[in-house]
């Protein structure tokens, strides 16, 4: 207690380790964080006679984190504040849409994550798409879009194979071109 008495936190560690509790908890010390391990040490009768505490040290990992969540943060705002509407598919599907994205085509953010972008299009302009991708295509090109109403529409789209999650992707930029035709 007098090692720790400007540590709050490592204090109520130890006083709930005393009382019986074994837990993990993060503990942050200053510029350090701890992965902490607390468990009671009992007596041949089970009375709490002692506590042992185990800390690794994780500051460099919680960093990282703490810049990863940062930097996603950054991507969201500057992809959400885009005019085009930009999606990241991968197997067939929509994996990551903006909002950009499912306004243009007449949906809710949400709806649009799983769908497939090909079926958002007329089928001559998915058997484009197809192609520029197998080929690994990356100018922009034209196609048609499908809204949820059913009404179509001009679009310029350009698309870039890249890494999702550890997986093969693609991501694609969609601009609705019609008023400008």
């Amino acid at each position: 207690f007098d090692v720790y008495r400007d540590q709050p936190q490592v204090l109520e560690n130890i006083r709930r380790g005393l009382a019986g509790e074994s837990f993990a908890a993060i503990v942050d010390a200053g510029e350090l964080a701890f992965e902490t391990q607390y468990s009671p040490v009992r007596d041949h009768n089970g009375e709490v006679v002692g506590l042992t505490g185990v800390a690794r040290d994780i500051t460099k990992r919680k960093r990282a984190e703490e810049a990863l969540q940062e930097s996603e943060a950054r991507f969201r705002t500057l992809v959400e504040a885009a005019f085009e509407g930009i999606i990241v598919f991968g197997n067939g599907k929509i994996l990551e849409a903006n909002e950009p994205f499912a306004r243009m085509f007449g949906y809710e953010s949400a709806e649009v994550i799983g769908l497939s972008p090909l079926e958002m299009t007329t089928p001559e302009s998915a058997e484009l798409i197809m192609k520029n991708i197998k080929s690994g295509f990356e100018k922009p090109y034209e196609i048609t879009g499908v809204k949820k109403d059913g009404t179509t529409f001009d679009i310029e789209v350009i698309g870039k194979g890249c890494l999702y999650r550890g997986r093969k992707a693609r991501v694609v930029a969609f601009r609705d071109i019609t008023e400008i035709k």
